[in-house]
């Protein structure tokens, strides 16, 4: 990470100047002012052209910058939706007949089994397919087809606790009501879950930049 990124654009300008009146002055010093001015030019370019070329963990450009991303549409997150409804409904079953099975191979009566593992094999599904992915990467597999990820409002990576708010308590309180929390998106508001936990969808920047809505599509950013 630069030294220069946490300094704001009007001082680096005014460093900028300052290098290069001493340059001018002094150019028998130019061997340690040039890499100094260049340096600020890059960072002063880099921010007017909104670019930011940190990855992160996963693999993605860091979304500090906010031209470095679109909002995800809501056409993608319909169809990451379904995706993800699809995949997460065979990995409980899968593991609902799996249980079944060892269950009623050691003998355990059927009336015990009901009791728990319907709800036990729905939370185990529910942290390999959805609470684990979204920690780690910030996207599912429905989300990573259709080039999506989850990141907090202010642009970082989401931690335990707004994935657990918008996973577990917020999309609950989402399909409550007729699915309302997820419906509000189509009249313009953020999703329920999304506005509980302080998060956002995003398109991932490969996408983003192919777009033809998005305005800073012919910008190349850095991989």
């Amino acid at each position: 990470m630069s030294s220069l990124e946490n300094v704001n654009l009007e001082e680096l300008t005014r460093r900028l100047a300052e290098y290069k009146t001493q340059l001018e002055a002094n150019p028998e010093n130019s061997i340690y002012i040039t890499p100094l001015v260049n340096e600020i030019k890059r960072e002063i370019e880099k921010r007017e052209n909104g670019i930011n070329s940190e990855e992160d963990s996963s693999g993605f450009i860091s979304a500090s910058i906010k031209q470095d991303y679109l909002p995800a549409t809501i056409s993608q997150r319909v169809g990451a939706f379904i995706i993800d409804v699809i995949f997460f409904t065979i990995l409980y079953g899968v593991l609902f007949i799996i249980g079944m099975f060892i269950f009623s191979s050691i003998r355990i009566y059927p009336d015990e089994i009901f009791l728990f593992w319907p709800l036990l094999s729905y939370l185990i599904a529910f942290y390999l397919y959805l609470f684990r992915p979204v920690l780690l990467v910030g996207s599912t597999w429905g989300k990573s087809i259709f080039g999506i990820k989850v990141v907090s409002s202010d642009d970082n990576s989401i931690g335990y606790k707004k994935v657990f708010f918008r996973e577990i308590f917020g999309k609950h309180i989402s399909f409550s009501f007729f699915l309302i929390g997820f419906l509000v998106k189509l009249i313009g508001f953020e999703t329920w879950h999304d506005y509980i936990a302080g998060t956002k969808v995003i398109q991932f920047v490969d996408n983003a930049k192919d777009s033809k809505d998005n305005p800073y599509g012919n910008r190349t950013i850095k991989m």
